[in-house]
């Protein structure tokens, strides 16, 4: 953090939530006191972290070309063997499963 500027510079883009999410994480933009990932992690969960993430983006850059020369071949085979009513079923379902996570959901109450 430079001297002088109390925010991180990510606080103010698409980390935001990252940074002043309260009551767990919280910014004070008047005194410059934050409680954050960066004051909960040592540095060394944060290299562990880091290091699993460069696994997992080496990963899918490895399975990107698989999953794309093979994408059409398994299309196929979902149009021609299972049924369009299966499908929308599975949509639906989906669609169910997500709503159904709300707290204020009428399916939960």
């Amino acid at each position: 953090m430079a001297i002088g500027l109390p925010l991180s510079p990510m606080a103010a883009g698409p980390a935001a939530p990252l940074f002043n999410a309260p009551p767990v994480y919280t910014l004070n933009t008047q005194t410059g006191q934050t409680n954050n990932l960066h004051n909960m992690l040592s540095t060394g969960e944060f290299s562990l972290f880091g290091i699993i993430a460069a696994v997992i983006a080496i990963a899918i850059a490895i399975a990107y070309p698989f999953v794309m020369t093979n994408a059409h071949r398994a299309a196929r085979w979902v149009v021609k063997t299972v049924s369009h009513e299966a499908i929308i079923a599975g949509f639906a379902a989906l669609i169910c499963v997500i709503v159904s996570t709300r707290a204020d959901c009428w399916l939960c109450a």
